[in-house]
């Protein structure tokens, strides 16, 4: 499907079809909107981590470090 994008938009989509880094403006669209949809649940996930900081639901390094020593103590991890 052809679109109709303003020039600033139409000619990164354009090069990235033509390079071959991408088979159509379809696939540009989708992995743009992939990106996008990665990025929002990146910034909910940040944005729950510091509610949690501002609620005091935080564990210290060192009570992390001793529990995932104790859960991989067969000498995986080091």
């Amino acid at each position: 499907m052809s679109y109709a994008f303003p020039p600033e938009i139409a000619e990164p989509v354009r090069r990235r079809v033509t390079s071959g880094q991408f088979p159509s403006e379809d696939d540009v669209l989708r992995a743009a909107l992939h990106a996008l949809d990665e990025r929002d649940e990146e910034l909910v996930a940040i944005q729950e981590g510091l509610a949690d900081l501002d609620a005091g639901r935080v564990s210290d390094l060192k009570d992390v470090d001793a529990r995932l020593r104790a859960k991989y103590a067969n000498g995986t991890m080091r």
